[in-house]
């Protein structure tokens, strides 16, 4: 059994990157509603996913970066 204070989050995963403070407030009210076990959780990791998307378009973040927030934020 995994030692997760979240119920979905995989909290073994760091961002160890910058993001824009919007993506940031994004994470922190995913991170909330995980740990209230609200189902809201999973519409807001799929706009995180669009979000983080549109970055890696416009080269704010890279590939492996949208990788390892799509890993972090999942079921």
């Amino acid at each position: 059994m995994k030692n997760n204070k979240f119920h979905w989050i995989d909290d073994t995963i760091k961002i160890d990157f910058p993001v824009p403070k919007a993506m940031q407030i994004l994470m922190n009210e995913c991170e909330q509603l995980d740990l209230d076990e609200d189902y809201a959780y999973f519409n807001y990791i799929e706009t995180l996913d669009c979000d983080a998307k549109e970055l890696v378009y416009r080269g704010i973040l890279t590939e492996k970066q949208w990788d390892i927030i799509n890993m972090k934020y999942r079921s």
